[in-house]
């Protein structure tokens, strides 16, 4: 199964979330891989030849825009594209941008588990 980079958080904010202590639980995640000559991140699914290798040398997850979403309390309120096309969220994070949904919400989990506004699951 194939996902487009943009629909998971990028690889910074994947390792944060790791490091924080989020359980690796996404369908898919971001693996080191050699193609043609130069070696790469790339994102693929926990299921697919080699990523359990990568998953159990502790690859990150690759969070969609849904699981992330499942991981927030109903009361959050979500990020809205602006009208540049960049993805803010101005009650959280207030003049930051992200290129992705996915990336806006990582960088939002994130700042509530910084800020024991949400326990890590």
């Amino acid at each position: 199964m194939e996902i487009n980079q943009s629909e998971v958080c990028n690889l910074d904010l994947a390792k944060n979330l790791r490091d924080l202590g989020v359980k690796q639980t996404g369908e898919f995640c971001w693996i080191y891989s050699i193609e043609g000559r130069k070696n790469v991140w790339r994102v693929s699914h926990k299921d697919a030849p080699y990523s359990d290798y990568a998953i159990r040398d502790g690859a990150p997850c690759a969070f969609t825009v849904a699981e992330l979403g499942a991981m927030f309390p109903n009361e959050v309120v979500y990020p809205v594209r602006n009208c540049v096309g960049k993805w803010q969220h101005a009650g959280y994070l207030p003049g930051q941008y992200f290129a992705s949904e996915a990336d806006a919400r990582a960088k939002m989990y994130i700042y509530f588990i910084e800020n024991g506004l949400l326990p890590v699951p």
